[in-house]
């Protein structure tokens, strides 16, 4: 296996809530596969405590206890977090990869880490029309985009009892009940940015670290809530990457200075 160390350095945020021991066995797959990476835990603080073992004095395991969420922007705060969190320590690192306590390499890492090293690309993810696209049923994306949705406080046992409500968004289309991202929405008079294309996907991608940091700024700029907002308002919001295509070909021409980004589709861990 190459030693892939003094060539590209990746940070792998493991986003997590439940399953400690899987959660455990990753990071330690992680860290016996790629010796000079970084692993970022973020694990709900009301999920099941975690036992590290000798990875709880590896310096290069941090992990966090952070307030939990489905299908919302918590998701993206906890990654935004991260990256404040490198800055902070000054951690030196060339890409940001998000995933899941449920996921687990299917290649060996040091073949993924030589892809995004000599990829070419400045991020992977994956992405596809919404509307009349290849994979959703329109009647998907307009649940996700056409609605905006409010958060109802929910047992797990309630969500459960509930969920036989869900079947209301079939005989009508002014309201969708949520009951899996525990939310109720009411149809929108009219899609946002409606001049944009939109794109459903998944957020479980790999960034640069010059991308991971100009999504970071843009995401804190003044003017970006305006635009957000919206988005914030949708299930699943964290899925939505068209406000984020713009950020990563502009990282990428202020990088390169010649041609417009790459951002090939990602095939790795994605849900949509």
């Amino acid at each position: 296996m190459p030693d892939l160390g003094e060539r590209v350095r990746v940070c792998y945020h493991v986003q997590s809530h439940t399953l400690p021991a899987q959660l455990v066995r990753l990071v330690r797959t992680l860290r016996a596969s790629s010796p000079a990476s970084l692993i970022v835990v973020s694990h709900a603080e009301d999920g099941p405590e975690l036992d590290l073992g000798e990875l709880a004095a590896d310096s290069a395991v941090i992990v966090r206890r952070v307030p939990g969420g489905y299908g919302d922007f918590s998701h993206l705060d906890r990654w935004l977090e991260v990256v404040d969190l490198l800055a902070d320590r000054g951690e030196d690192y060339d890409w940001l990869c998000n995933l899941s306590g449920q996921d687990y390499p299917l290649v060996p890492l040091a073949q993924a880490e030589r892809e995004l090293a000599d990829g070419g690309a400045d991020g992977y993810l994956q992405l596809f029309p919404a509307f009349d696209g290849p994979k959703w049923p329109r009647s998907k994306a307009v649940t996700r985009y056409c609605f905006g949705y409010v958060r109802l406080p929910m047992s797990a046992r309630a969500q459960r009892l509930l969920r036989p409500l869900a079947a209301v968004n079939r005989v009508q289309p002014l309201v969708r009940f949520a009951p899996a991202y525990r939310a109720i929405g009411v149809r929108r008079r009219r899609l946002p940015f409606p001049e944009q294309d939109w794109y459903g996907g998944s957020f479980f991608c790999s960034l640069s670290r010059p991308c991971a940091t100009y999504l970071r700024d843009w995401v804190r700029d003044e003017q970006c809530p305006t635009c957000l907002s919206p988005c914030q308002m949708n299930v699943a919001a964290v899925k939505q990457v068209v406000p984020y295509v713009k950020f990563l070909v502009r990282a990428s021409r202020e990088k390169r200075r010649s041609a417009p980004a790459r951002i090939p589709a990602h095939a790795g861990s994605a849900s949509d």
